[in-house]
């Protein structure tokens, strides 16, 4: 430019060349102002990206993380099953009904840690697969969850009658009805050991007058039910343990009673599963055929 000034026709070029400079110098400062401004922008973006970095890094939590992976309680949860219980302070889950109703029957095969101890193995919790349940649908799916919560709701069910809010009397008498039932549970349990006592150790339970029985005089009552309860339990077991030895042996005897009537009693002989010889009398019964035909199909009534 400046050579093309001396060797063009300009009519003034020393005014030329100091409009010129003074217009290079304002480009020059526009060009320091513009690097100045962008420089500190630039330093604030670089700032608020290394803030953004360091709170990804601390704070926020990759989803599929493996030091994370199931290893911690789900508030999905609550949506699938409503009476599940979480504790944050022991960081671990309760059963709401089976705490309140623990006592309901059917109760005698429950997990105790739904209601008193922990449950808190996270990566067991949900079910993988149709053939391998979770904790969770192990649980809520039990007979024993099931028995609480039909005492749940029976209880919901009496204590919302508008009658019962209203009266202190029927209130109370409702509450007495419930503790009474309670006590004749407890009784039932009594009479069922007491039954199961005299019978391990081979007591009569009657005596020489209807007063004299040992069942009689620890009771008061009639020991028949409860005879007839145990004798099922003991029958069901005797079989599953002559079902698990596989081969067994059959005794059958013939004795007169005190009516002089013949009672056929048949006895079965087997290895159980701890490999001891065993014998257990199966039953009883009078019998009338006594030839072999007939003594023959009462035992194989029993057998069955």
């Amino acid at each position: 430019m400046v050579n093309d000034a001396r060797t063009s026709d300009i009519p003034n070029v020393e005014q030329w060349i100091v409009d010129a400079q003074d217009t290079i110098k304002q480009v020059q400062e526009s060009c320091g102002r513009f690097l100045k401004n962008t420089d500190s922008l630039l330093h604030q973006i670089q700032t608020k990206k290394a803030k953004v970095n360091d709170a990804s890094s601390s704070q926020v939590s990759v989803e599929h993380e493996p030091g994370l992976r199931a290893s911690r309680f789900s508030p999905r949860w609550y949506n699938e099953y409503l009476h599940l219980e979480y504790s944050i302070k022991k960081d671990a889950v309760f059963c709401f009904v089976c705490l309140l109703f623990h006592n309901a029957p059917s109760k005698e095969k429950a997990d105790p840690s739904w209601i008193s101890t922990i449950v808190r193995k996270w990566h067991k919790m949900k079910s993988v697969g149709k053939n391998k349940q979770g904790k969770l649908a192990q649980h809520f799916s039990s007979q024993s969850h099931k028995a609480s919560l039909a005492a749940y709701c029976h209880y919901l069910k009496m204590t919302k009658h508008v009658d019962i809010q209203l009266d202190k009397a029927k209130r109370a008498a409702q509450i007495q009805e419930a503790e009474d039932l309670e006590c004749n549970r407890k009784i039932i349990h009594i009479l069922l050991d007491i039954a199961r006592t005299l019978a391990r150790q081979a007591l009569p339970f009657s005596g020489d007058s209807n007063e004299e029985g040992n069942f009689y005089q620890l009771v008061l009552l009639s020991q028949n039910e409860f005879i007839a309860l145990l004798e099922a339990e003991l029958r069901e077991k005797v079989v599953e343990e002559v079902k698990s030895a596989g081969m067994f042996s059959v005794m059958a005897n013939t004795t007169p009673d005190e009516e002089h009537s013949d009672r056929l009693s048949v006895v079965l002989r087997y290895v159980n599963d701890a490999g001891k010889p065993t014998e257990r009398l199966i039953d009883a019964r009078e019998t009338v055929d006594k030839t072999r035909l007939g003594q023959t199909k009462d035992i194989l009534s029993y057998l069955r």
